[in-house]
């Protein structure tokens, strides 16, 4: 995503380039649903190559976290069943302590119109099930709110905490889809607290 801009659109911070995730309403006329209101969208909400580039965007995302000895950068992007961002977020976004995904989900708290049920939340890395800046981890808050589908690229590595948020995903109904191919990407950004990845096999990798 060399040349991509991440930027600001209300709640949701998007990358600009070539392989912008929304891509564009006319190349996608031919796959566009009509909403309640008789307007239409791009129906995006399907598909390898879409995760990829949700995933993508997300990673890019995480490069605006700033740069701490004490957490992960990480970004989340939460995406409804057609394809379009309802909200973003990064760690340390508006509080040294929020976690990506928290900070992506504080930003649609009320929002009764929403049906979170249907949406995807794409997050550079595995949730949190255990945290000690908060009392709720990551898993907890995307359980609650009803998300129903993540997709991630890397696996909390055994730095700060022992993290299971795969597995309680999963076993709280949660469909969890991993990009692995796309970690080292994650590990390049997260090179301050990880150091450069020699050996992926050594004790901090899952």
């Amino acid at each position: 995503m060399a040349g991509q801009v991440p930027h600001r659109v209300g709640d949701v911070v998007t990358v600009v380039g070539a392989d912008d995730p929304a891509g564009s309403a006319a190349d996608d006329a031919d796959r566009s649903r009509v909403r309640a209101d008789g307007s239409s969208r791009p129906d995006m909400s399907g598909g390898p190559d879409q995760d990829r580039r949700w995933l993508r965007a997300a990673i890019e995302l995480s490069r605006l976290s700033p740069p701490s000895p004490t957490h992960y950068a990480v970004g989340a992007i939460v995406v409804d069943e057609y394809g379009e961002a309802l909200a973003s977020g990064y760690t340390g976004e508006t509080d040294p302590h929020h976690h990506a995904e928290e900070a992506a989900l504080t930003k649609l708290a009320g929002r009764d119109d929403l049906d979170l049920s249907r949406a995807t939340v794409y997050t550079s890395m595995e949730p949190c099930t255990v945290r000690r800046s908060r009392p709720v981890p990551c898993t907890s808050l995307l359980l609650a709110a009803g998300i129903t589908r993540v997709v991630l690229a890397l696996r909390e590595p055994l730095l700060f905490a022992d993290c299971d948020g795969v597995q309680t995903l999963r076993t709280g109904g949660v469909d969890v889809v991993e990009i692995g191919d796309l970690g080292h990407l994650v590990v390049e950004i997260n090179a301050h607290v990880l150091g450069p990845p020699d050996d992926p096999w050594d004790s901090r990798w899952k």
